[in-house]
């Protein structure tokens, strides 16, 4: 009968102490954020699997994940990156407008999309958008004046 009841208790301590781990949701989601590594341009498949694997755990699992201030940092720094290169190709096409001409749309309409797909957070980076808004109100004057000769 002792015997027993020490194999009873022997089983419900192993028991307990293995409840007492990460489970393998947790692990799993840590291992997706570990994995992003170094934040880069390149990292988006890595932070859309952590994302993917976060998302997957139960409210009680969430509560046993530690990484989260570790994964918002990850993000806000892939953000950042996504947005230095916005303000890199709008200063590129913007410099691509040249002197404005009725032709100049095409050229003055890219340049303008890719600005507005900036955040507003990061537009005053863009070195030349006086540049951009001078050749919009200048192909906008220029429209107006062919629409009158017509």
């Amino acid at each position: 009968m002792k015997r027993t009841v020490s194999v009873l208790l022997l089983l419900i301590l192993c028991f307990s102490l293995c409840a007492c781990g990460k489970s393998q949701n947790v692990i799993a989601a840590e291992n997706a954020v570990k994995a992003v590594g170094e934040v880069t341009l390149a990292s988006k498949s890595a932070i859309e699997q952590a994302e993917k694997a976060i998302g997957a755990l139960s409210e009680e699992e969430k509560k046993e994940f530690k990484l989260n201030d570790t994964f918002a940092e990850m993000k806000k720094q892939y953000d950042r990156l996504v947005e230095e290169e916005k303000v890199k190709l709008a200063v590129k096409k913007i410099d691509l407008i040249g002197d404005v001409t009725l032709e100049s749309g095409t050229v003055i309409d890219e340049a303008d999309k890719a600005y507005q797909s900036i955040s507003e957070e990061f537009r005053s980076k863009v070195t030349n958008a006086d540049k951009l808004n001078n050749a919009k109100n200048g192909i906008k004057k220029l429209r107006a004046e062919e629409k009158e000769r017509i």
